[in-house]
């Protein structure tokens, strides 16, 4: 008997994120088996968000990831305030991950 997929359900909803942040941290690129390059990073978010007719201040770090790219992020980029758009995804530890899609510098 074929099981179904329990994500099949999801396969409609919408997964587009846009994040603004500094990227603190730039780690080497790997690649896979089919030598696809991976790049990976650290972005640093900051905002005020309005939730309950209270403002908060909201801090996160999201762990990203650049897949198949020809440039890679480069150290020109550390400390650079960017706004990146991509999608999320959890990793073989179930840890939230940002892929992206496009990385442009913010004019902040």
């Amino acid at each position: 008997m074929r099981r179904l997929n329990p994500y099949s359900k999801f396969v409609e909803s919408i997964n587009n994120i846009e994040l603004s942040g500094v990227i603190s941290k730039i780690y080497p690129t790997k690649y896979t088996l089919q030598h696809v390059p991976v790049a990976s990073f650290v972005l640093l978010h900051e905002s005020y968000q309005t939730e309950n007719n209270s403002n908060y201040k909201v801090k996160c770090r999201v762990f990203c990831i650049w897949m198949g790219k020809l440039e890679v992020p480069g150290e020109y980029l550390l400390d650079e305030h960017v706004v990146i758009t991509g999608f999320l995804c959890d990793n073989a530890k179930s840890q939230l991950v940002l892929h992206v899609k496009s990385i442009k510098l913010s004019k902040q």
